[in-house]
């Protein structure tokens, strides 16, 4: 097996270490360490690895015990080998809960020494577990990763760290991604994917779902709005029948994390806001990012979707399509001719089942006011519907 057990990596590096390096989690000391990360965002599950050594000073979760109690099962199903500590900044002690769910999983938690850097570290731990060749590689997914996961926020500091790593920034960058169907694979360097991507100076990483990919500002007007050849590309190296891309607007270097954000909202939202279309930007979500955060609210989406509860129980029991015939009204301005022709019916029989409708919801369909309530309902309706669908697929 590649990497270096935890073992290993402590009796090989004993400075990196406290003198006390295993806190909890004796059994699992044979994990073998394949990759460093570092751990300073809520949400980890974006970019973990089978085999990451996962370095944390505990700000992400210093006050959530919750999250503190959900953190090690998280890790230890992803397959991450161990975590190390970097205490006295956030935390004294690690707290016990984490202490018993390490030894309940065989999973280590080891305490840093207080006197070398995280950049100390990782390049330390790196120089055990990879050849020379490749370090260079690691290196500069670090540092995308670290940027991109918010850890630098001053644009001199990033600046600073790029050249550390030879890599030569513009000012501005938009983010696309896309999902990868099983496994994350190593892009091949001699691919041609590969060449397109650093002939138009595109960085790139991949993380445990998703391939991430920083477009410079000049790459996106050249390419222009339907990014066609990189679209081809990403299809022709992934072989993803249904592949979709989500693409940010474009921003400064400080601002990659939320780009990152706004690219990941714009492909989990592009199957319903934009069904069958292969690129998808931020921009064209409209309302959705907010039904998506009312969607999240417990209460809120309760509540619309109380609105649509009598008609979705009427179409059950009666076989009939009137929720359909109401989202295609809304989406024709309330206009039944419309409609009609959309629906390839007769004009009479679209106007005997809006009747019916205003009678089941008990609301007229005419007022503006309902109408705003019902295209929320049905939109946050299709949106938690969707998330069903691919909850499933996956």
């Amino acid at each position: 097996m590649v990497g270096i057990t935890v073992q290993k990596l402590i009796v090989r590096k004993p400075h990196l270490f406290s003198a006390d390096p295993v806190r909890a989690g004796h059994g699992g000391l044979t994990n073998h360490i394949t990759n460093v990360n570092v751990m300073e965002v809520p949400d980890v599950n974006q970019w973990l690895r089978k085999g990451d050594l996962l370095l944390t000073t505990g700000y992400s979760i210093k006050d959530d015990p919750e999250a503190q109690e959900r953190l090690i099962p998280t890790l230890a199903r992803k397959g991450v080998s161990a975590l190390a500590f970097k205490t006295r900044r956030y935390f004294d002690e690690i707290p016990e809960p984490m202490i018993r769910l390490s030894n309940e999983y065989d999973f280590p938690i080891l305490e840093l020494s207080q006197t070398f850097s995280y950049s100390q570290t990782i390049s330390e731990v790196l120089l055990e577990i990879l050849s020379e060749n490749s370090l260079n590689r690691y290196r500069k997914e670090h540092f995308l990763k670290s940027w991109i996961f918010g850890e630098w926020k001053d644009p001199g500091t990033i600046s600073m760290q790029a050249a550390l790593t030879d890599i030569r920034l513009s000012s501005r960058y938009a983010v696309a991604v896309t999902h990868l169907s099983d496994a994350p694979k190593q892009l091949n360097a001699s691919g041609s994917l590969v060449k397109y991507l650093d002939n138009n100076r595109i960085h790139y990483f991949e993380t445990a779902t998703h391939l991430v990919l920083l477009l410079p500002e000049s790459y996106c007007i050249q390419a222009g709005p339907s990014f066609d050849e990189l679209w081809e590309m990403l299809h022709r190296d992934y072989h993803i029948g249904d592949m979709q891309v989500g693409i940010s607007s474009i921003a400064e270097t400080e601002h990659m994390p939320k780009a990152y954000g706004d690219a990941l909202e714009a492909l989990e939202l592009g199957g319903v806001a934009a069904p069958g279309q292969r690129v998808v930007r931020h921009e064209q979500m409209g309302v959705y990012p907010l039904l998506r955060l009312l969607s999240d609210h417990e209460k809120i989406s309760e509540r619309l979707l109380s609105i649509l509860e009598p008609l979705v129980e009427y179409d059950r029991k009666h076989q009939s399509h009137l929720l359909h015939t109401l989202e295609t009204y809304l989406r024709c301005g309330a206009n039944a001719k419309e409609t009609a022709k959309t629906m390839f019916c007769h004009y009479n029989s679209i106007n005997n089942r809006l009747e019916r409708i205003q009678q089941v919801l008990d609301m007229p369909l005419k007022d503006p006011e309902a109408q705003f309530q019902l295209h929320l309902a049905l939109k946050v309706n299709r949106l938690l519907e969707y998330r069903r669908k691919t909850s499933m697929r996956s």
